[in-house]
């Protein structure tokens, strides 16, 4: 493997020596605005691009075909239990809701597709559901 490195930023990965002729063989390119990672560009050339808030929060994630497209919206902390949510909605329009506690420790995961809503979080660790999925 193989990076390159400009003003402490990664920029490409590749895999050395491994294409034809002895050369590198690259694997992704990175681009940075304002040191916060913006471009992704594979070597299929599909790039998929970040939008970040002012507070360096990504608030949006797509590919320029479309396969991918998100974005993300946070709430502030509850004032009461300091909880928070991040709310994560795909092109279509599927959301899916995140609860966050202390630490950034993930309490529950809320899908709109899955019936009674919350699933627990246990230890940092995705718990399945166990109910039926529309």
């Amino acid at each position: 493997m193989k990076l390159s490195v400009t003003d402490g930023l990664v920029t490409a990965l590749s895999l050395a020596g491994a294409a034809e002729g002895g050369t590198d063989l690259p694997l992704m390119n990175y681009g940075y605005q304002d040191g916060n990672l913006t471009p992704v560009t594979k070597p299929s050339d599909t790039t998929t691009t970040f939008v970040y808030d002012d507070r360096d929060r990504v608030i949006a994630e797509g590919g320029e075909t479309g396969h991918v497209q998100i974005t993300l919206t946070y709430t502030e902390p509850d004032p009461e239990t300091g909880h928070r949510t991040t709310t994560l909605t795909t092109a279509d329009g599927h959301s899916t809701r995140h609860l966050f506690g202390p630490g950034c420790r993930r309490l529950a995961v809320t899908d709109e597709d899955i019936v009674n809503g919350r699933i627990p979080a246990k230890d940092g660790r995705f718990q399945p559901p166990a109910v039926q999925i529309r």
